[in-house]
């Protein structure tokens, strides 16, 4: 497992405690997270339109200079939002992602399930044949990486002598 989503659903720390969601545990979990994962590996979801836009864009700029890929899920309450609202905080959204220069590739799959954004198609033959050796290159690091966690695990069991 190489990303991990956290679900934060909303930031306001008032809607937070209203609705029952441990806000400040939920950040303790991804800033550990951080120390565990690769760069922009570790994600966290809002709902857009359970709270105020302003509170939501709030929470984007946080998540983002703490190293957190935020996410963004229409929710079904956002239809008593302008239309107008919501596509401002999606392209919020997507100019920090560009501003600090947040890894998306991995995660357009789920991107283009729970969002309304849709990915740029690679221009030319070149670029895809790039993308492809990118994707390789990506599933040969992934694979590494995780074959040195395993192994660092069973050699910790081999030293406890379990």
């Amino acid at each position: 497992m190489d990303i991990v989503d956290i679900p934060l659903r909303v930031f306001d720390q008032g809607l937070a405690k209203e609705r029952g969601i441990a806000r400040e545990e939920l950040l303790h979990s991804m800033n550990h997270a951080r120390t565990i994962f690769p760069k922009w590996s570790v994600a966290a979801t809002l709902l857009i339109g359970e709270e105020p836009s302003c509170s939501a864009v709030s929470g984007i700029d946080f998540l983002l200079a703490a190293g957190i890929v935020p996410l963004a899920e229409v929710s079904p309450r956002a239809a008593h939002y302008p239309a107008e609202e919501i596509g401002a905080i999606f392209a919020h959204l997507a100019a920090g992602w560009k501003k600090h220069r947040v890894v998306v590739k991995p995660l357009l799959p789920l991107l283009n399930l729970t969002t309304p954004l849709v990915a740029a198609r690679p221009k030319g033959l070149l670029r895809g044949f790039i993308d492809k050796v990118h994707d390789r290159q990506l599933l040969a690091t992934s694979d590494l990486r995780r074959s040195l966690r395993v192994r660092q695990i069973e050699e910790s069991f081999e030293s406890a002598g379990l």
